[in-house]
């Protein structure tokens, strides 16, 4: 005689004994089967919707808690010109090409560059170098050679201190002030920016 699993009631034959009923105990435990697996199919996915909804609502509250109404507001925007608006800027307003190519600069450097402004002062050579130079006694001012120079130089007499002051921009390897003559020394610094 056949009997019948405790959870599922599924029929199991007797050993030996339901010799011609095989066929339809299989297709009804193979229907019973396919139910309750259905069921646990289903339940499973909408606990795993209601976790992921309970998830995204605490991400939600966390973010909330952590940023301003204005910040959740400006990270939602989904366009540029719904954050120019969120930001109160016209929305007419953009970039230059220029201004673009600038705020693409990955250093300093390659943003000076772009702005073709000099390099800054270093103690190396090439652009940036920065020198003070002291000819020797009652020698004439001649500026390093190699690039252009920005230069400084104050003319000293041994009897009156300061006499005088000049400046300039010229090509590496000029005399920019002859020799001064005697009790008279030069001092002046340079600044190597081509």
């Amino acid at each position: 005689m056949s009997t019948t699993t405790p959870n599922l009631g599924l029929t199991k034959p007797a050993p030996g004994g339901d010799d011609d009923a095989w066929a339809p105990m299989l297709n009804g435990n193979a229907d019973i089967l396919d139910t309750q697996v259905q069921v646990a199919l289903t339940a499973a996915a909408a606990a795993l919707t209601n976790a992921a909804s309970a998830n995204s609502n605490a991400n939600t509250r966390l973010l909330a808690s952590l940023v301003s109404s204005f910040a959740l507001t400006l990270l939602d925007d989904t366009s540029a010109s719904t954050a120019r608006a969120t930001l109160g800027a016209l929305a007419s307003t953009a970039i230059s090409s220029f201004g673009l190519t600038l705020v693409d600069d990955t250093s300093a450097a390659a943003a000076r560059a772009t702005l073709g402004a000099p390099a800054l002062p270093q103690g190396v050579g090439g652009a940036g170098q920065w020198v003070s130079l002291q000819p020797g006694n009652n020698g004439p001012l001649t500026i390093p050679g190699g690039g252009t120079w920005a230069w400084w130089v104050m003319l000293v007499n041994v009897n009156l201190g300061v006499a005088g002051f000049n400046a300039g921009v010229s090509a590496g390897g000029t005399q920019v002030i002859p020799a001064p003559g005697v009790g008279n020394q030069l001092l002046a610094v340079a600044w190597r920016f081509v």
